[in-house]
């Protein structure tokens, strides 16, 4: 630990950010915090905050939330639904603050409330707490593959055992497959309903999906809404008759923000080391591009289906009206018939 109480690591200048409409506030921030490894920025509003946060990438804001216009618990709200700032802690800052104004400020993802007017070392106190929590969860992300929201494995691992799984298969001759999905309308869930009930959303998911998976397959959150499952030992008809069914079971989810019913659904893709190159040339880097690729030609087909990479292949089910349904590899994404999707369902 350094003279200050950070570690070593944060005592260079960390950046932090003051959000507040009194600009008397300002300098008094910097008096307080003068002796502490941090540079304060300052933002007299809402809008103007969420725009200097983006450009400064801070380590830490300092959020009043009896603004006018727009308040704290809305600034805090649309921060959390930037990817690149979603991770910034806040502290709201209050000159009176009801135990439920409290609860909606934590569960909205600030990680403290400091009482207006503040006492100089309780200020330096809790932020040193924040920018020392921020820095284990750095350093947790950094080494550890186990995703925080869902327990599966997140995306560092997955990189890592798709190269390893396509290694064993030069060796053994057998293909590997990857499963890739996203769920549908992801960011307007979490808007209108908040960030919890996207992580809810995504336990129900990983829950639903670790249910049907063969006990080989290696399930991972990979970024935001987007899940993968790695299949060794499994070629191009077999995964995505997995992608089918996984598609059928996340439709089938009832969550219930608020009382109302909603229905969640995924987009789904789906490559091969059989069709993107074979065992002696691809990588995972080859197959999962792959994979995302046929994902997105889902979600801009209609969502609530499956592409296959070989062949842009829409993957029928039940739900499609098309009589006939021509042999998987006839089948194009921009011939595919569209899902009837029920009105809950379309809600989500």
């Amino acid at each position: 630990m350094g003279v200050s109480g950070f570690p070593r690591s944060l005592e260079v200048s960390h950046k932090v950010l003051l959000i507040d409409d009194s600009p008397a506030l300002y300098p008094m921030v910097q008096a307080r915090l003068q002796s502490e490894p941090v540079e304060v920025h300052y933002a007299c509003d809402g809008p103007t905050g969420i725009e200097l946060a983006r450009r400064l990438l801070p380590e830490l804001i300092l959020l009043d939330v009896d603004m006018p216009a727009v308040d704290g618990f809305e600034v805090c709200r649309r921060i959390k639904l930037e990817q690149e700032l979603h991770n910034i802690p806040i502290i709201f800052l209050t000159g009176t603050a009801s135990t439920a104004e409290k609860i909606l400020g934590l569960d909205l993802g600030a990680v403290d409330y400091v009482a207006k007017p503040f006492d100089a070392a309780e200020l330096k106190a809790r932020v040193r707490s924040a920018l020392r929590l921020r820095h284990l969860s750095e350093l947790l992300a950094r080494k550890a593959r186990v995703d925080s929201v869902t327990g599966l494995w997140n995306g560092d691992y997955f990189a890592a055992r798709l190269s390893a799984e396509l290694s064993l298969s030069r060796r053994t001759g057998r293909h590997v497959s990857v499963v890739m999905a996203a769920v549908d309308h992801f960011k307007t869930l979490n808007a209108e309903h908040g960030p919890w009930f996207g992580d809810e959303i995504l336990l129900a998911v990983a829950d639903s999906v670790g249910r049907r998976v063969r006990e080989q397959d290696v399930l991972c959150r990979v970024s935001g809404p987007e899940i993968a499952v790695i299949c060794p030992a499994c070629e191009t008809q077999g995964a995505a008759a997995l992608a089918a069914r996984l598609r059928e079971a996340i439709a089938a989810i009832e969550l219930r923000p608020r009382g109302q019913l909603l229905r969640a659904t995924a987009s789904f893709g789906v490559a091969s080391s059989a069709d993107c190159g074979g065992d002696a040339s691809v990588d995972g880097g080859v197959i999962s591009a792959a994979a995302r690729r046929s994902m997105q030609s889902s979600k801009s087909s209609g969502r609530n289906r499956v592409t296959v990479a070989a062949t842009d292949a829409y993957v029928p089910t039940d739900a499609d009206p098309h009589p006939n349904p021509l042999p998987l590899h006839h089948r194009r994404a921009s011939d595919a018939i569209g899902f009837t999707v029920s009105p809950d369902a379309s809600a989500a």
